[in-house]
């Protein structure tokens, strides 16, 4: 029978709702994607990691929270080994490592950004060059889960109601998966530290040196974004630690603290992997104006004048970066400093 739980429900309700609103941002940000304030490479990789979250929470609630409700448990039964729980466990673990990847992507993007401002937009606004960055995005993880695909991976009912079904392997497979997935979450975790804090560091030692009103205006549109980036950070860190948390009590074979690790999925999938789209609402205004936008709220005339201010010093900034670049040996302004080339 379908089991219920306040504290779960409630989770799951304000899942599906983050889940709802990062759809309808991201049906915003690809409907907006010609206008200039959002032109930004930031976006087309937050659309990136966007799919890789929308994909593992509908693959985590088909795979655990439908179950529960006694959608697919039959079928999950009747299956209970084979290609169906292999595909699962592969496609679960390979979802996780995309979203890694993608955050690493973000520390990376917002790095350039703050710290070399010319050469930012010669990696990431090249489409082709972009295309093959979030290609790898998606296909490095492919190398590091290929060995699930090997393994005896089946449904195991969850006691005390044997409802909750677990994809279970053997302890050995069970280890040297949780090791894998925690090497790769413990590198990227720290390579988006340095990232962030090297962005930071360059930001707050170079304001002082800003020249130009234009200028000013796109760091600090840059700084927003890094402060979005920064908070999906700390939210995949605590999504990291889980798995780095289970695959240590694994390789110790602690399995009391295993089954307490596992036992809080739900609360790991639920919240912090939807943080993202609360992160971009809190921190860029031109995301808010176009989503009011789309919902029919009017702005006011304040807030439309800003728009399109911002949007003018944007489309100057972009003007001035293309002459910069197509015009050889001239004093080129980066990281906010001019600096001759030589």
């Amino acid at each position: 029978m379908p089991s219920f739980d306040l504290y779960w429900d409630t989770l799951a309700v304000l899942g599906v709702f983050s889940f709802v609103v990062y759809l309808f941002i991201m049906f915003v940000i690809i409907k907006n994607r010609k206008n200039e304030d959002m032109q930004s490479s930031f976006f087309k990789l937050w659309i990136s990691l966007g799919v890789a979250d929308c994909l593992h929470f509908i693959h985590s609630y088909t795979l655990m929270r439908l179950p529960l409700l006694g959608v697919f448990h039959d079928f999950y039964q009747a299956n209970d080994s084979g290609v169906i729980p292999v595909f699962a466990l592969l496609f679960s673990h390979y979802l996780f490592q995309t979203q890694l990847f993608g955050n690493l992507l973000f520390a990376i993007n917002r790095y350039t950004a703050v710290a070399y401002v010319t050469k930012h937009e010669l990696i990431w606004t090249n489409g082709y060059r972009l295309l093959i960055i979030i290609g790898v995005q998606w296909l490095l993880p492919l190398i590091t889960v290929g060995q699930i695909a090997r393994q005896n991976v089946v449904f195991t009912p969850l006691p005390p109601d044997n409802v909750s079904l677990l994809l279970s392997v053997s302890p050995h497979d069970f280890v040297v998966n949780s090791i894998v997935a925690s090497f790769v979450a413990l590198f990227v975790m720290v390579s988006c530290a340095f990232f962030y804090i090297a962005a930071v560091v360059r930001y707050v030692t170079y304001k002082k040196n800003v020249i130009s009103s234009s200028l000013k205006k796109k760091n600090n549109s840059e700084m927003r974004l890094l402060a979005a980036a920064i908070i999906v950070f700390i939210s995949m860190a605590f999504y990291s630690i889980y798995q780095i948390c289970l695959g240590v009590f694994s390789f110790l074979e602690k399995g009391d603290i295993v089954n307490t690790v596992i036992s809080q999925w739900y609360l790991i999938n639920d919240v912090f992997a939807m943080i993202n789209p609360w992160s971009l609402l809190l921190t860029c205004s031109s995301i808010r104006r176009h989503l009011w936008r789309a919902v029919g709220v009017k702005q006011s005339q304040n807030a439309a004048v800003s728009a399109q201010t911002d949007t003018a010093l944007a489309s100057v900034q972009r003007n001035k970066l293309t002459s910069t670049l197509s015009t050889p040996r001239i004093v080129i302004v980066q990281d906010n400093i001019v600096e001759p080339v030589p």
